[in-house]
Parts: structure tokens; C-alpha cells; sequence
């Protein structure tokens, strides 16, 4: 499993704002030093198990948080991989929203929190589909692009464009 195998489109802002929409049940206000974007190949994966072991085998994967309840609860890789995959496999399962419930973090070096590439995961149809990233300008050749990205934006957002896979 890959960055790069996720596939992202540049989109206008008026079409990330309406999957912005669907997702959250709220509407965005415009950022001048965005880009927007769509995701068309998404990660999906047919259980949280499988997520987990495939997102070990990702470049640079340095957290996993999962919503318990309200609160966030951090892993890092070496705690997944000590035997924590079972409480976060647990504790998103056990999600009632399934929706933003569960984040991967991805850091090259010893990137700061506001500097990492994070991927949402939502529970759809029985799949889990990595619905949302986020990343700084310097973090898109990670990605396969079906359009040139935008180019002098700092921030990256990229969107699912349905609730159905």
C-alpha cells in the first residue's frame, strides 16, 4: 500500500464545497491558500484488520487515532504493532457515526502535527474508504494525479465526491 496509490483531481472550489457538504452536513467557507481537490481512487479496504496491516506496510505512516466516544486515542506504529491493532480495530467498530472516526498520519522526517498527511476513514457498505486527506504543498508528489495539481497553494484538501462506493 501506497500514497500513491490514492489518484486526486484538482476540483473548483464549488465542487469540493458541495462534497464538503455531503460528508459533513455543513457548508465551507472559501480559503484563499487552498487547494481543492477530488479523490477518485480512493483506499478501501473490507475490514478495519486489513486497513491496519496494510497501512503498516505504508511509507511513513508514524500515528493511528481513533474516536472512542468522543475522545481521540493516539497509537503510534510501534504500539500497533505490539498488539494495539485489536483495541483500535475494537473501538472503530464499535463506532456509532462511522464517519471521520479513524485517521492515519503520515509524517517524512520528523514533521510537526500541523505538517503530516492525514487520511480520514468512514465505514460504507461494509467497506472502509479513506474519504478526506489533507496535506501541505510540499507532500503532493506522494500522490498520483489525474490533472496537474494546483500550483503556490500551501494546504491540500481532497474529498470523496459520494457517500457510496
Amino acid at each position: 500500500m501506497k500514497l500513491s496509490d490514492i489518484v486526486l483531481k484538482p476540483v473548483t472550489f464549488e465542487e469540493y464545497s458541495d462534497c464538503f457538504s455531503l460528508w459533513y452536513d455543513r457548508n465551507i467557507t472559501s480559503s484563499i491558500a487552498s487547494s481543492y481537490n477530488g479523490i477518485i481512487n480512493p483506499w478501501i479496504f473490507p475490514s478495519y484488520d486489513e486497513l491496519l496491516k496494510g497501512s503498516l506496510q505504508a511509507k511513513f505512516l508514524s500515528r493511528v487515532s481513533v474516536n472512542n466516544k468522543g475522545r481521540w486515542k493516539k497509537y503510534s506504529v510501534s504500539e500497533i504493532k505490539r498488539g494495539r491493532d485489536a483495541e483500535v480495530i475494537d473501538i472503530a467498530s464499535n463506532d456509532k457515526i462511522k464517519k471521520g472516526h479513524l485517521e492515519l498520519y503520515f509524517s517524512v522526517d520528523y514533521e510537526s502535527n500541523d505538517q503530516r498527511i492525514r487520511i480520514k476513514f468512514a465505514e460504507i457498505e461494509g467497506l472502509i474508504v479513506g474519504y478526506s486527506v489533507s496535506f501541505k504543498d510540499f507532500h503532493k508528489g506522494f500522490f498520483t494525479w489525474a490533472a496537474p495539481p494546483e500550483r503556490g497553494k500551501e494546504n491540500y484538501y481532497a474529498l470523496c465526491d459520494q457517500l457510496e462506493v
